[in-house]
């Protein structure tokens, strides 16, 4: 149960708070590849982290398929995914699965 909650959390979009007007952070540029092969993760979480610092804004993803683990997001961070942009959670258990 606790697996298929996070991985359905992991596809959802989610708008925390309005941005408008705020940057935007490719998450490519901070070095995804969207290939759906590579792990995407480390990359992301660099956009997602360089959006909270400066405030807010979007984390914007391109059409490909984003392999992650989880991600943190902090208050007003959008995703934006465009048509054909795919956030997709790992297959591994392990990754969705904390120590107790």
């Amino acid at each position: 149960m606790r697996l298929t909650r996070a991985l359905t959390w992991i596809f959802l979009v989610i708008s925390l708070s309005s941005t408008d007007g705020a940057q935007t952070f490719d998450v490519r540029q901070f070095g995804a590849t969207g290939n759906g092969t590579n792990l995407d993760t480390r990359a992301i979480q660099k956009a997602l982290d360089a959006c909270g610092r400066v405030g807010g804004g979007t984390v914007w993803f391109r059409p490909g398929i984003y392999l992650s683990r989880p991600l943190t997001l902090r208050t007003r961070t959008t995703l934006r995914l465009d048509g054909g942009a795919i956030l997709k959670a790992t297959d591994e258990p392990k990754d969705f699965c904390r120590a107790m």
